[in-house]
């Protein structure tokens, strides 16, 4: 088991989802803390205890680590109680159990997904309530969307607002997105209320869109690839960074051919 990112050196390559995690946390984009737990572990008590004493809570968020291509990923970011009756299940020889302090996908703010291509980010953002998963997997139109250049222009008086692309949702489609994923969130047997949303979409506000184009202009100067997704959300007003996603990272999960 190792611990991350404080044991990023231990962490063998080709692991895109801990590479990316790892990748972002150097660059100072805040990371939840977290531990892996590889397909050949076997999660017992004392595996149990230690994690415990880590994360220093009774709960923790679980993802996965592929290390072989399956026709099913099972959807991660749920969250699982710290006892072997619970965690031991979820283990299987096709992935690394990831195993993250505990978040509550009910409590997010905003989620946002960052597509970087040549001289351009396209910045996409759902509101409270929604998970930036659906962005990814195609289940929801972004609520707002924004454009700027890459790098991120900032003026000769730093007006970077003045450079920036905005589109936003219409309030029908808001609340038929609300319906949705009121839909969605009950099939994965969660008590929806309705305090979970907001009966508008409201824009990201001003001081954290400006800190996030700061992580704009850090990624995208660093990664040396033209087409890659940042996603990450914002949970307690503070920004958390979950990974970077590619094409061929996602046909190695599916077992496409390259």
């Amino acid at each position: 088991m190792l611990f991350l990112p404080e044991q990023a050196e231990s962490v063998r390559p080709g692991l895109e989802k801990i590479d990316t995690y790892l990748t972002l946390s150097r660059l100072g984009c805040p990371v939840l803390k977290s531990a892996l737990i590889q397909s050949t572990e076997l999660v017992d008590n004392k595996i149990i205890s230690v994690l415990r004493r880590y994360f220093k809570t009774e709960e923790v968020t679980v993802r996965y680590q592929y290390v072989h291509p399956t026709p099913k990923p099972v959807q991660g970011g749920n969250r699982y109680l710290l006892h072997v009756d619970a965690i031991a299940p979820l283990q299987s020889g096709d992935w690394h159990l990831w195993i993250m302090e505990p978040v509550n996908r009910l409590k997010n703010q905003y989620g946002i997904n960052l597509s970087f291509r040549p001289g351009q980010c396209r910045i996409e953002i759902v509101g409270q309530g929604f998970d930036v998963a659906d962005l990814n997997r195609g289940q929801v139109s972004p609520h707002q969307t924004i454009i700027t250049e890459q790098p991120v222009r900032m003026g000769a008086y730093n007006e970077w607002w003045k450079f920036l692309n905005y589109w936003f949702t219409t309030q029908e489609d808001y609340m038929q997105s609300v319906d949705k994923r009121k839909e969605k969130l009950s099939q994965m047997d969660y008590t929806v209320t309705e305090e979970i949303f907001l009966p508008q979409y409201r824009p990201l506000p001003m001081e954290q869109l400006e800190k996030l184009l700061e992580y704009v202009s850090r990624i995208g100067s660093y990664v040396d690839r033209q087409d890659f997704c940042v996603s990450c959300s914002i949970i307690d007003n503070h920004f958390v960074f979950w990974d970077i996603q590619t094409p061929e990272g996602k046909k190695q999960i599916y077992g496409v051919n390259q």
